[in-house]
């Protein structure tokens, strides 16, 4: 992003570049990353993580196969609360940021999933949309 001809990337690549060099941003190679387990399993399976990830002010999750492993790749009801399908997994506040392109989706109001069908049957697959979800005080 650093090398971008937009003013505007090059400096938000500027930027972060910045906050990893500070240590405002981190991320942790870990095993448990590459592993089947959901998310909730985490503190059984890699407390030492969970251990970490618990001192974060925010954990960011990014993309689909990460959003599945937070909901237990559970078939949820659309309207199910994205803090109770965290199954707890509640480390630290966390932020999913994803483009739908599995059929699995939490957090909806009610009629909104039906509306989102009846004019795009197929909405939770084509990478049309994108949603970020927040879990954690404000």
């Amino acid at each position: 992003m650093k090398g971008s001809h937009l003013e505007s990337m090059s400096a938000c690549g500027a930027a972060w570049e910045a906050y990893v060099g500070m240590k405002k941003w981190v991320y942790h190679d870990h095993a448990f990353w590459t592993l089947p387990h959901p998310f909730c399993a985490m503190p059984q399976v890699a407390p030492d993580l969970y251990a970490e990830l618990q001192k974060a002010g925010v954990v960011l999750f990014k993309g689909d196969l990460n959003y599945r492993k937070l909901m237990g790749d559970r078939k949820w009801k659309f309207t199910v609360p994205f803090h109770q399908a965290l199954s707890g997994f509640h480390p630290a506040p966390l932020c999913s940021i994803r483009t739908l392109k599995c059929e699995l989706q939490v957090g909806l109001q009610p009629g909104q999933a039906e509306h989102l069908t009846a004019s795009d049957p197929h909405w939770l697959t084509t990478g049309k949309y994108g949603i970020f979800q927040f879990d954690g005080p404000l």
